[in-house]
């Protein structure tokens, strides 16, 4: 093994030893010294070296010297690390670096004004961990000057039929027919209603439910029990900016990863400062299926939502800001989950929700803002992005 060598004057003990021992004053040095200044860890390569934190003492020509073995190096490369300032430590990450920005959205709408957006984009370093591709505006039209108003990123003549192309594409919760689940069909039929699109969801039943297991909203399960632990209930998705000005197309979305359905009634969705809203329940359980996910909305008109049929409508006493905001899933005083997210480092693209990573799903990962991306995909009316009531896609 190599070894550390440390020359040291004199200390006071030594000196101490040398005036105030026998006459002769043949003691040694080292009796009078500790070696305890071991050398800092260092790195060779990607190896992190530590050596013995008590030197072994040497003396030679009136100086001490200590000598601090090798106690051993650590391959910091095994544990997917690098050595740094004698440190095993996860490699820096360089926002942009490796980032290709050849994918942008699908041309949308800016209320009235459809947008189509060029590529290649650039990379944003300040957003998000790894950097955020950003796709400026190549070109855009007013469709209110040739009297016609924008949808999914082109001029259509309002009296168009709002069902072309059919936006009933995100069904509502399923139901239990006794201890059948009957499960909503994901495309559904599209009527228009005063320029308006309504969508109309068939069901299907899937094999019963054997004991012990029963039928929950859908979805068959052990029991119904409400959450009671940290992450038996994960937020997944949450449309914090909605397309316009219409804030009333809030909602958030919670998924059930266990085969417990859980009830919500008398569970809390609250921040840090006023906003706080008790689920309550009408006379039939609120119920999140096992396996599942859940739509918690400020409003209950999918016109307003794009097109997401709520499963609970916290209304007004619940509001997320565009910028930084806190959700906490509150269950007799015990924080189920909870996303903090803020203005910097978090995907902000209006009329997308943040939707978090698919390889991302549970309560630890959906704390860190690059588990998190703006949505992708389209979904039910307008140039929405999101995917309720789904499994989200792979971040980019």
């Amino acid at each position: 093994m190599s070894q550390r060598h440390v020359l040291m004057s004199l200390v006071l003990p030594a000196l101490v030893a040398m005036g105030c021992g026998d006459e002769g004053g043949s003691e040694s040095l080292c009796t009078a010294t500790a070696c305890l200044q071991a050398p800092a860890p260092v790195c060779i390569g990607n190896s992190k070296v530590t050596y013995q934190a008590i030197g072994d003492c040497t003396e030679a020509s009136g100086t001490v010297l200590c000598n601090y073995p090798e106690l051993g190096q650590q391959d910091c490369l095994a544990i997917n690390k690098i050595c740094m300032n004698g440190q095993c430590v996860d490699e820096p990450i360089v926002p942009c670096e490796d980032v290709v920005c050849d994918t942008p959205p699908a041309p949308g709408c800016n209320g009235d004004v459809a947008e189509v957006y060029t590529t290649p984009g650039n990379c944003d370093p300040t957003v998000g961990i790894n950097g955020t591709c950003v796709y400026p505006v190549e070109a855009s039209i007013n469709c209110l000057d040739s009297e016609r108003e924008c949808r999914n990123g082109a001029c259509i003549d309002p009296n168009a039929d709002p069902c072309d192309p059919n936006p009933c594409n995100v069904p509502p919760l399923g139901t239990c027919n006794g201890s059948q689940p009957m499960v909503a069909q994901p495309i559904g039929a599209c009527a228009p209603d005063n320029g308006s699109a309504v969508c109309t969801h068939t069901t299907t039943p899937n094999p019963a439910c054997q004991p012990p297991r029963a039928c929950y909203a859908g979805t068959c399960a052990i029991t119904l029990a409400a959450p009671t632990l940290l992450g038996d209930l994960i937020i997944t998705e949450i449309m914090r900016n909605p397309l316009g000005q219409d804030d009333l197309g809030e909602w958030i979305e919670l998924f059930n990863p266990s085969d417990t359905a859980r009830e919500l009634a008398g569970c809390s969705l609250r921040d840090n400062g006023a906003d706080n809203h008790v689920i309550t329940s009408t006379g039939e359980p609120i119920i999140v299926p096992a396996g599942g996910y859940f739509i918690l909305s400020r409003s209950d008109e999918p016109r307003d939502t794009g097109g997401v049929n709520a499963d609970y409508v916290y209304g007004e006493d619940f509001l997320l800001s565009n910028g930084e905001d806190e959700i906490f899933i509150d269950c007799g005083g015990t924080i189920i989950d909870q996303v903090i997210y803020t203005a910097e480092n978090w995907p902000i693209d209006e009329g997308s929700s943040l939707s978090l990573n698919q390889s991302a799903q549970s309560h630890i990962a959906n704390d860190q803002p690059g588990s998190w991306c703006a949505a992708p995909a389209v979904y039910g009316y307008g140039d929405h992005r999101g995917s309720p009531r789904s499994l989200n896609p792979q971040c980019p």
